[in-house]
């Protein structure tokens, strides 16, 4: 249950990072907002059914196959043909996607060091999961968001807040594998579930609502 959770989650994830990613950088075809969200629940729901079947090819096939219409019909201008934004799109899709393995590889590193590795294969996997959203969290919003948005300014107070961020939830995160054994699952999809929610939101807000000068 925590796994399928922690999969629907990275799928949230993933989808509005890819549409904040197109409507940063490209022109909407369309004035109706709602048509937006619609559609970035349906990508969600949809990429999360393939997700869960945990075929990587497969994955990476739906995403490059909604985002890449998505850029064709739903997407104009930012000085890119129709192929350019698809080839954008999903470049920045192999990036978050390297960004998780690495996400993965450090909490199997950290686990190992402190020597609580969970003893369920679906649980490791689950903070596997969270743990490497929190990494492509950060990196977009603190890093590579950057780079195709100039106007998106940081100061050093909010770099510092990230990484305060970064490093509070992969703390709670890696505190799960003390109560791995012990604790009712649903206790533990609503901690992750908070954990990484809150990292959205905070990275979403000093994006678009900067309070520091």
């Amino acid at each position: 249950m925590i796994l399928m959770f922690c999969s629907l989650v990275s799928c949230i994830i993933t989808v509005n990072i890819l549409f904040c990613f197109m409507n940063d950088r490209y022109d909407k075809v369309y004035r109706n907002q709602w048509l937006y969200r619609i559609l970035t629940i349906g990508y969600t729901l949809v990429a999360a059914g393939v997700n869960m079947r945990m075929v990587p090819l497969a994955n990476m096939a739906v995403y490059l196959i909604l985002f890449g219409a998505a850029a064709c019909v739903l997407y104009e201008g930012g000085g890119k043909k129709k192929v350019g934004r698809v080839v954008e799109v999903f470049v920045l899709y192999i990036v978050m996607a390297v960004s998780e393995t690495l996400g993965v590889l450090l909490l199997d590193l950290l686990l190992a060091k402190a020597g609580r590795i969970p003893r369920s294969e679906e649980m490791l996997q689950s903070m596997e999961t969270a743990f490497s959203v929190l990494i492509v969290l950060f990196l977009y919003y603190a890093a590579f968001g950057r780079v195709w948005k100039k106007s998106a300014l940081r100061t050093r107070t909010q770099y510092i807040v990230y990484l305060i961020m970064l490093l509070y939830g992969s703390v709670n995160i890696l505190v799960i594998s003390f109560i791995s054994d012990q604790e009712n699952p649903f206790i533990l999809m609503m901690i992750v579930g908070c954990i990484i929610f809150s990292n959205l939101y905070q990275s979403i807000s000093f994006v678009f609502y900067p309070i520091y000068r």
